[in-house]
């Protein structure tokens, strides 16, 4: 039998999710705090009330959070061990481009992402729409790294990492788990403190 899927989300990412899906996917309809404007789905209730209230034997969940402004990657963090239980599907865009990598369940590439050859990405990560993972990284979990982001060859990414749209990663370089990078940065330097990085080069922000 194939599961029903339920988005743990109903803001823009989700949408977004929706629209990268193969056809035979049944989304039975989404879990948020509260009903979300134009959003054309059932809507489940919240996430703990999808937790007690779905049999994980019918449906699989995918989670759209994707931690910023609305909601860190530490609460995602928890509503994704909130689901252990569930099935979480990898979601690869049609436009997606992937090549020789080790893909983690319930990971996200969206339109035109790029990851490549000996790359490893973990459980729950987002590679965002036109961004690119190069050779021989290693992506986390519960990761989130935004459009046009360029993650060069060879770089480690701890779990629970933000990196904003655009930003740069040079080759080789290590960033803790729990760190920040912002839009547009360049980190040239390893990141060893979970804090927020900004600029070019990227510096510490606060």
């Amino acid at each position: 039998m194939n599961k029903k899927l339920v988005l743990v989300g109903g803001g823009g990412h989700a949408r977004s999710l929706l629209a990268v899906l193969d056809d035979d996917v049944q989304v039975a309809g989404y879990a948020d705090i509260h009903p979300c404007a134009g959003f054309d789905l059932p809507y489940l209730g919240t996430d703990r009330e999808c937790v007690a209230l779905l049999d994980p034997a019918e449906y699989e969940v995918a989670v759209t959070l994707v931690g910023g402004r609305d909601c860190s990657l530490a609460v995602r963090r928890g509503i994704i061990q909130a689901y252990k239980d569930f099935d979480m599907p990898l979601v690869i865009a049609p436009t997606a481009i992937v090549a020789g990598c080790k893909i983690g369940p319930g990971a996200q590439l969206m339109h035109r992402a790029m990851v490549n050859t000996g790359t490893e990405i973990g459980v729950c990560s987002i590679v965002n729409t036109g961004a690119v993972v190069e050779h021989d990284c290693k992506i986390g979990s519960n990761v989130f790294i935004g459009p046009g982001a360029v993650i060069c060859g060879g770089v480690e990414i701890g779990d629970d990492c933000y990196i904003g749209a655009n930003a740069t990663i040079r080759p080789g370089v290590k960033i803790t788990a729990g760190a920040v990078v912002g839009l547009g940065a360049a980190v040239v330097e390893d990141i060893t403190e979970p804090r927020v990085y900004a600029g070019v080069p990227a510096n510490l922000l606060r």
